[in-house]
């Protein structure tokens, strides 16, 4: 992949804390990614304008996560954080896993399902699909 001569960021939302059940991070990076990230301090405004749409307008969001993202604090919702996109990356550090790989690896372990599909497998199924036929 060609590298942009514009800079790329990621914002976080949420990833789930390595394989505790119901540990999340909700707006910053995994740990492991904290020495590329630049923090942004929020205006009184930019905060109250944030409040507001986690009240009124991400209510499915705010209904789904629950106490994790209610339950923020001003001091925690007044901080931004970005890092720069890592395009290739494959999200498999310790602090970070995808969150139907856990579930996968349980309905695999439980005998619901016989395989898994991974991150880096991901396309697999849908290529299978469009070549059967």
């Amino acid at each position: 992949m060609e590298k942009s001569a514009v800079p790329i960021f990621e914002v976080p939302l949420i990833h789930q804390c390595g394989e505790e059940p119901d540990v999340y991070r909700i707006q910053r990076v995994p740990q492991s990614r904290e020495a590329t990230q630049c923090l942004t301090k929020l205006d009184d405004n930019e905060l109250a304008a944030k409040r507001h749409a986690r009240e009124e307008i991400y209510g499915l969001l705010r209904a789904q996560l629950g106490a994790p993202l209610s339950n923020l604090s001003d001091a925690e919702l007044s901080v931004e954080s970005l890092v720069p996109a890592e395009m290739a990356r494959i999200y498999r550090a310790d602090d970070c896993i995808l969150r139907y790989e856990r579930r996968a690896k349980l309905l695999r372990e439980s005998g619901v399902i016989t395989n898994e599909i991974l991150h880096e497998k991901n396309f697999v199924p849908i290529a299978r699909a469009l070549t059967e036929g």
